[in-house]
């Protein structure tokens, strides 16, 4: 909800109900939504925390988080947030994927012909 939204529906109400009661009201909305958007980040990690888990710097996580459609970023408002868990698998996903091509480049491994 926009600040206007949130201001016409202030007037609005005030109009209809008591002052305090619309105010008490109000309060409480942001204090929920705020709450509710803490709940939801917490246990993630931010840009510095999600780099120094993975032994990187922040801006090669940005990086990722803007080229790799696989690496596992969350959006909180305007801040990229990473849950761990993810991160691990990602990073064994990554793993897997460089030791195929590790061996195929060794001839190690042979292709496997892709379904048509």
């Amino acid at each position: 909800m926009s600040i206007e939204d949130s201001i016409r529906t202030l007037v609005s109400e005030a109009i209809s109900v008591s002052l305090p009661v619309v105010v008490a009201r109000q309060v409480e909305n942001i204090l929920t939504e705020r709450r509710d958007k803490e709940s939801a980040q917490k246990g993630l990690l931010n840009v510095r925390e999600a780099a120094q888990f993975l032994g990187v710097e922040p801006r090669t996580i940005w990086r990722w988080a803007r080229d790799d459609e696989s690496f596992p970023v969350r959006m909180a408002g305007s801040e990229l947030r990473f849950d761990e868990a993810e991160l691990k698998d990602w990073t064994r996903l990554c793993a897997e994927r460089t030791r195929g091509t590790r061996e195929l480049q060794r001839g190690q491994k042979k292709p496997q012909p892709q379904a048509t």
